[in-house]
């Protein structure tokens, strides 16, 4: 959209996002699944600021990501199995 993300729509985005981590991570098996994750790939800080980093989000963050990611020329591909494969 060229007039951005309005603030309700962005707030109910980011509501959804932080109910979903905390009911991912009710367990102590889910806490430490993840924590274990994160720290392989990266590390355990991405998940101590999560919901932070959600609740700091921008509908200009939101924008940027956008024209970075969805904007301009993109490929689109198709895998079927062989035997349904175009020919």
């Amino acid at each position: 959209r060229s007039d951005g993300i309005p603030s309700e729509e962005l707030n109910r985005a980011k509501a959804m996002i932080r109910n979903n981590f905390i009911l991912q991570h009710e367990t102590n098996e889910e806490k430490a699944e993840s924590l274990g994750y994160y720290e392989t790939i990266a590390s355990f800080e991405f998940l101590r600021d999560y919901l932070k980093n959600v609740d700091n989000l921008t509908a200009g963050d939101v924008a940027a990501c956008a024209e970075k990611y969805l904007s301009g020329a993109y490929a689109q591909a198709c895998l079927l199995p062989q035997e349904e494969a175009v020919k």
